[in-house]
């Protein structure tokens, strides 16, 4: 199984973090001596690739192959070429699309309220961004929550968007108390509100 590594967006990171590509806590951290090389190498943007070679009841062994510029510029470019092919293809969504997302404050929305739904610049979604995010907004423009959990749904909101389909956002569930959740973005736990969102893509009147 391929993971991900990640590294705090601060200068000289102490550490380099090890996920499995799932919202959650890390599984663990890239040992000390390989973390300026790898951490070096993320900051710069450049491709790698590690894969869990061994497992036992309380260990991982991962092997990680570290990119050059010139090959992390062609894999990126050849990527979002595949993808730009992907998201245009012909797609006609038959369900809506429901999601979670959480929210710091009790009362920022309410239950059958309409959102917006802010998606990233292309080169946001290319094969380094790490985590995938989309962002909803209220009708006052105000960030309420950002979904960056699972990249085959963003990629098919993106989808829907390229085919001309206007999603239809609406706010269906609103948990009472707050949840002690992981904010992978940040990389730290936090209370939050989750919010559950389902995404109805409409078909554009002037298609």
């Amino acid at each position: 199984m391929r993971v991900n590594l990640w590294i705090p967006q601060v200068k000289n990171p102490d550490d380099v973090y090890i996920y499995l590509g799932s919202p959650g806590p890390p599984l663990g951290l890239v040992p000390c001596k390989y973390i300026d090389i790898i951490a070096s190498h993320l900051a710069d943007s450049m491709n790698y690739d590690a894969r869990i070679v061994e497992l036992t009841h309380n260990t991982c062994k991962i092997k990680c192959r570290l990119f050059s510029r010139e090959y992390t510029k062609s894999m990126n470019e050849d990527y979002k070429a595949s993808l730009i092919k992907e998201l245009k293809k012909p797609y006609n969504p038959k369900k809506p699309i429901i999601l979670m997302i959480a929210t710091k404050k009790k009362k920022a929305v309410k239950v059958g309220e309409k959102l917006i739904i802010k998606f990233e610049d292309l080169d946001s979604y290319d094969l380094l961004a790490c985590p995938w995010q989309i962002k909803f907004l209220n009708q006052a423009g105000d960030t309420i929550g950002i979904y960056a959990q699972d990249r085959s749904i963003i990629q098919r909101l993106l989808k829907a968007n390229f085919n001309s389909y206007h999603l239809d956002v609406e706010v269906v569930d609103i948990a009472k108390t707050s949840e002690r959740m992981w904010n992978k973005l940040s990389h730290k736990f936090w209370k939050g509100y989750p919010i559950q969102l389902v995404n109805t893509p409409k078909k554009s009147n002037n298609e």
